[in-house]
């Protein structure tokens, strides 16, 4: 099964993963032995007569669309361009994965693989300060399959080349990590960037200039022209989104009253990822941190008019996600890739008629 996807939040909504076809989280991999365990457990539901060709299938279209992916990896490493490259390793690494590949990689037994390092390599030299390369390179470090040249630091240089972007540091921060630097940095970093939406623009241009030959689409429905945008987008699900548990641990009771300074600091971090991210996601991590640390009933309502709209979005999300929103979205990335998350959101929403901002007597109970 495919999830129709537009935007990080529909994809976390979807479930953020896909267990069938080449594009297969570690997690879902690796809950199947190999692939024909995978094939008979997509199968389980067929009636038993026809399970064998049910099976065949399966095998076919995994086949057709691993062949499509490593064609298409090589098409944009032809292209050039720091982009293409830093894309391509998701998109040849994608083709690689494997329950068998993942337990080679788990046992320190993988195979490096030549042209991702070299794609790898040649990606990094050329990132400059552009961060849709360092998301994606980021993104790949410490993956399954993905090259790790010697004291090589993706994160860390990412950093370095933006630096008044917060999203790196939170990328790099480990759950159990000391909150200190990442506050004292809040004030140099005032946006958070993590570029899912154009990263997914990339993927959308990727599959257009390099289509699927008629052979693939054939076995794989997914890669027909109807529906190639849609796949595109889950080809393009390659961005890491940082870690947010901690950081609602840390502003919330007890360890938010633990530290004099942390209510300020929280409402400080909350600020940014409400106000200046580009995935909604974070803007509603950030609006939790602020319904967190406020202190007083002026916060308290600036939070609460703010958290309103964005979980309005959420609900029409649910309400209306279908095959034509999902269509608008993608047309309204395409119009402008560089465009934050809910600004495509609210174009994709009033393209199906639907008013994003909630009506003015609307009210709920914030979670």
């Amino acid at each position: 099964m495919r999830w129709r996807r537009g935007g990080a939040l529909a994809w976390l909504l979807a479930g953020g993963a896909l267990c069938a076809g080449a594009w297969t989280s570690p997690a879902c991999a690796q809950a199947a032995a190999t692939l024909e365990e995978r094939f008979a457990a997509g199968c389980a539901d067929t009636p038993l007569p026809m399970r064998p060709g049910c099976i065949d299938a399966a095998r076919r279209a995994d086949a057709a669309e691993r062949a499509y992916a490593l064609w298409l990896a090589d098409r944009l490493a032809e292209d050039g361009g720091a982009r293409n490259l830093a894309f391509a390793l998701f998109v040849r690494r994608g083709a690689l994965l494997t329950p068998e590949t993942l337990a080679r990689a788990a046992a320190g037994a993988a195979v490096p693989d030549a042209a991702l390092d070299g794609w790898y390599r040649r990606a990094r030299a050329a990132a400059g300060d552009d961060g849709v390369v360092w998301s994606l390179l980021a993104s790949a470090q410490g993956q399954p399959l993905m090259p790790a040249p010697a004291g090589d630091d993706a994160v860390a240089a990412w950093a370095e080349a933006q630096p008044d972007n917060l999203a790196p540091l939170l990328l790099a921060r480990r759950a159990d990590a000391p909150l200190d630097a990442l506050f004292a940095a809040l004030d140099a970093r005032p946006r958070n960037a993590v570029y899912w939406d154009p990263v997914q623009a990339l993927a959308m241009d990727a599959v257009r200039r390099h289509p699927p030959k008629a052979e693939w689409r054939d076995a794989v429905p997914a890669l027909r022209d109807g529906a190639l945008d849609a796949y595109a987008l889950e080809l393009g699900a390659a961005v890491e989104l940082p870690p947010y548990r901690s950081l609602i641990e840390a502003c919330s009771p007890p360890a938010r009253d633990a530290v004099p300074e942390r209510r300020a600091q929280c409402r400080r971090l909350g600020a940014i990822l409400q106000d200046a991210s580009d995935v909604m996601v974070a803007r509603m991590i950030g609006n939790l941190l602020l319904r967190l640390s406020a202190d007083d009933d002026a916060s308290r309502a600036a939070a609460h008019a703010a958290w309103r709209p964005l979980f309005w979005r959420q609900r029409l999300i649910g309400e209306h996600g279908d095959a034509r929103y999902q269509s608008a979205y993608r047309d309204a990335l395409r119009a402008d890739p560089a465009q934050d998350e809910v600004t495509l959101i609210d174009r994709a929403l009033r393209a199906v008629g639907v008013d994003p901002a909630p009506p003015a007597d609307w009210e709920t109970t914030a979670p």
